[in-house]
């Protein structure tokens, strides 16, 4: 979005947010309605204002049982009713609990103002229209009070904790859409029914993610019963990305009230679902931690981010990465080494597609790109004695390119942990950084600034260690003390560097970024990803269970 264009239109629009602002505060005032006494409807005599808390715990364990494929928060609750010791979350004192229900109907009924999630995923309607019959004493022998106050706690409890879930972990399981984007169930907005990864040559989303557990729902349950508000208030995200990215579609919700049309080259209401989905993209939480120090790459936005918050500070740079037939696969690892001018050891599939081709064309490319051919046996070969055309999928030979200046992995290389041998290194072709797609590799990330992020990974600043990866890159030591060790007779060119702490590593697509500059940038979507994993959000009617996982 064009940002001038949005502070232009904002200049007319924030009388009318702050109009919504004092609504909603008005809003968030919760107002007490006297209710009915629990002794007063005991002593009404008859058979359907009768109070059994036994019973009112059958009908929700039959409610709950209805359900055939019962999800995982339904198990926990219906666990945790059919325990008479475990006190009523909602319905045991009205005076007291109507401040929690006035709280929960507001955060699910502000849950699409907030986080963009639609309302229709929580049973409102039911809570408030039962919430009505209780306090006008709308008892009938078909609605008895127990069956008013059953639904009232079930429809509470398990609304509350959809909600909880939601801010948790998402809505959408992004492996299961992107690792089968040619589904045909995608085409219709339909979640497949394939296990993540099933199509192994179209995997691109390998990183694990939390899950919501047993113990988690426990524990929110705990927490409800004790404060609701508080707790409600408590699982707001926190993270500064999110909060801007609310603020924004906070002002895109107020530029659609106005009845703006468009925003730059999109429609507001386009920018609202990037940012709606970059939200989502949000509450997924990888199983590995960031910690203090981590290292974050934006392939959609072909920025680098190496954040240290000890230091509070943030390293940024330009990345390449994998062309759009050769994607970058989105995954988590740890960084454990830096290798120094790397040999490359050419895939199979380049040296079949790319390297025989361009020797057909040019008979000295060996040459020129420093390559050699070896056979599996490691002798060296003559590319020039080889009938390559005899040689269809698998070639027997593997090509291996001398290392040094004008090797294609450059000087360095920063390798993790990874089933799809990516790596982040240097590279040779600066070129590539001044574009503003920079999808041109093979799936490998190259780094702008490779010394730069080589330093940040260093557990430690020792001048010595620093110099030492200087000259080996053909750079001048800076410190007396790297010099004088450097220059030893003895000494031995520094070949790779084990990082003791191994720094965490995240290859993720966001559509929308939040630079170390604090600003909010939107970026294009080289991949394409957002429109499936957008049509799959807005498509889903009901809380994510088990039997869509």
């Amino acid at each position: 979005m064009n940002r001038k264009m949005t502070k232009r239109l904002l200049s007319y629009i924030l009388p009318f947010i702050w109009l919504l602002f004092l609504a909603s505060c008005k809003q968030d005032k919760r107002n007490i309605t006297d209710y009915p006494q629990l002794s007063q409807i005991k002593g009404m005599g008859k058979h359907e204002f009768v109070i059994n808390t036994n019973e009112i715990r059958n009908i929700i364990r039959k409610e709950i049982k209805t359900n055939e494929n019962l999800s995982l928060i339904d198990s926990v609750v219906l666990s945790y009713y059919e325990d008479k010791n475990n006190p009523f979350l909602w319905i045991h004192d009205f005076q007291e609990k109507d401040n929690q229900t006035d709280s929960l109907l507001y955060w699910l009924q502000n849950s699409n103002f907030q986080h963009g999630i639609n309302p229709q995923l929580f049973p409102i309607t039911d809570i408030i229209k039962n919430r009505t019959l209780w306090k006008e004493l709308k008892i009938t022998k078909d609605n008895t009070v127990n069956q008013l106050l059953a639904e009232l706690e079930y429809e509470q409890t398990k609304a509350c904790l959809n909600y909880t879930q939601v801010l948790n972990y998402g809505i959408i399981q992004p492996g299961k859409i992107l690792n089968n984007l040619e589904n045909e169930d995608l085409k219709y907005g339909r979640i497949p029914k394939l296990p993540d990864g099933s199509n192994k040559k179209k995997q691109l989303y390998n990183i694990q993610l939390k899950e919501c557990n047993k113990e988690f729902i426990a524990q929110a349950i705990n927490k409800i019963h004790e404060d609701a508000s508080g707790y409600l208030r408590e699982i707001q995200p926190q993270n500064r990305f999110y909060n801007h990215l609310q603020k924004e579609y906070h002002i895109l919700d107020s530029l659609i009230q106005a009845g703006v049309d468009s925003c730059g080259n999109m429609t507001v209401t386009e920018c609202q679902g990037k940012v709606r989905l970059n939200m989502e993209r949000l509450r997924w939480q990888p199983q590995l931690e960031k910690g203090d120090k981590y290292v974050m790459v934006n392939v959609a936005a072909f920025m680098l981010q190496a954040i240290d918050h000890e230091k509070d500070s943030i390293l940024e740079m330009r990345v390449c990465c994998g062309s759009k037939r050769n994607k970058t696969p989105l995954l988590a690892s740890t960084i454990n080494l830096i290798e120094l001018n790397p040999y490359w050891n050419v895939p199979q599939s380049i040296i079949r597609k790319e390297i025989i081709p361009a020797f057909r064309r040019d008979s000295s490319y060996f040459t020129r790109n420093r390559m050699k051919v070896y056979d599996r046996n490691g002798t060296q070969l003559n590319p020039h004695d080889i009938k390559w055309s005899k040689y269809g999928e698998n070639i027997p030979f593997d090509v291996r390119q001398d290392n040094g200046e004008g090797n294609s992995l450059g000087r360095i290389i920063f390798r993790f942990p990874n089933k799809f041998a990516v790596y982040l290194h240097d590279t040779p072709s600066r070129w590539a950084f001044m574009r503003a797609n920079r999808a041109v590799s093979h799936g490998c990330v190259r780094v702008e600034k490779a010394l730069d992020f080589g330093f940040f990974l260093l557990d430690k600043k020792e001048d010595i260690l620093m110099d030492r990866i200087r000259v080996a890159v053909d750079k001048p030591a800076e410190t007396e003390e790297g010099r004088k060790y450097i220059n030893k007779s003895n000494y031995k060119e520094m070949k790779y560097h084990v990082l003791e702490q191994h720094i965490p590593v995240f290859l993720d697509y966001y559509t929308m970024y939040y630079s170390k500059n604090g600003e909010l940038s939107y970026c294009e979507d080289p991949y394409q990803f957002d429109a499936p994993l957008l049509q799959v959000l807005d498509s889903l009617n009901a809380i994510k269970n088990e039997d869509t996982q």
